[in-house]
């Protein structure tokens, strides 16, 4: 589904409708670009400090915690890094496949 939406298949408002996402705006320590996390619905949340270039990489990461399934994880049993080195490689992944 994010592939598609990277290849304009799909708008963001379908991605979002799909997963069931709410995208909130906040102010975030300068070192937090962004967090997902799930209670009903899943919920992103993008640092508004950052520009928009940044907010749209922070976004895209974000939906990719939501598309691996990290946010039904258990964090004290999965290291952080991990997930985040995953959403990170599976970014790349994706836009590699586009060129």
């Amino acid at each position: 589904m994010l592939k598609a939406l990277l290849k304009n298949e799909i708008t963001q408002e379908d991605f979002i409708r799909y997963y069931d996402i709410i995208v909130l705006l906040k102010k975030l320590p300068k070192n937090v670009h962004g967090l997902a996390f799930k209670k009903n619905n899943n919920f992103v949340v993008i640092n508004s400090l950052l520009g928009e270039e940044n907010k749209k990489k922070a976004l895209l990461h974000e939906f990719a915690h939501i598309e691996l399934n990290h946010l039904d994880k258990d964090f004290f049993k999965t290291k952080i890094k991990d997930l985040e080195d995953e959403a990170d490689i599976y970014i790349n992944e994706l836009l590699n496949s586009l060129i």
